[in-house]
């Protein structure tokens, strides 16, 4: 291989780092999906690889089977078949690169979308935080049930803020269920229910 270039069939190869860097780039994903998907694609035969390290010219194509189970190692720039042989300085054919970047069907983020983004969660008010502690209270007693103590409460309590869209941290949820208002309500500690 001279200049990047098969010499049996003057077809570009493209080494593993570039490639990965090239899926990362085109496809805005982490290097591990882009490991992923380029073991994928030429497990399935949609890139050709070549194993350059081996072989002198010309080289032959890697088989499919070997790329079920393998792994890259790109630090040391090499692909690990299931079986635990290294295949050092593999080479990707360019063009099927290209036309594998330009199909439609690829897993993870299309070309040219935006990255997407988690929903914004608020932060719940004292006052929510409040409401949300004697919506719980009133449930549980008119189910029958006891009241939950100040270490069950912030479970109970967040998943209702959860589903309105806040978030807050059971240290927040505990302090306020700690006001007087609320631990009257609760039985005094250390009593069991018999």
């Amino acid at each position: 291989m001279a200049n990047g270039r098969h010499e049996a069939t003057e077809e570009a190869w493209e080494r593993l780092r570039p490639t990965i860097e090239r899926i990362v780039m085109k496809r805005r994903c982490t290097v591990a999906e882009a490991q992923m998907a380029l073991i994928e694609a030429c497990a399935q035969g949609r890139i050709r690889a070549l194993w350059l390290g081996y072989y002198d010219p010309p080289c032959p194509l890697i088989p499919k089977m070997d790329w079920i189970g393998a792994d890259i190692d790109l630090n040391n720039d090499r692909v690990i078949k299931a079986n635990g042989e290294c295949m050092a300085y593999v080479g990707f054919s360019r063009d099927d690169l290209e036309g594998w970047l330009a199909s439609s069907d690829l897993p993870g983020i299309p070309l040219g979308s935006p990255p997407t983004e988690s929903p914004q969660r608020k932060n719940p008010t004292d006052g929510m935080i409040r409401a949300k502690i004697r919506e719980v209270y009133s449930e549980e007693k008119a189910a029958g049930r006891r009241v939950p103590n100040i270490n069950q409460t912030p479970k109970l309590v967040r998943k209702k803020l959860n589903a309105d869209g806040y978030v807050t941290s059971d240290k927040n949820i505990k302090k306020i269920a700690d006001e007087p208002e609320f631990k009257a309500l609760r039985e005094p500690i250390g009593v069991r229910a018999t």
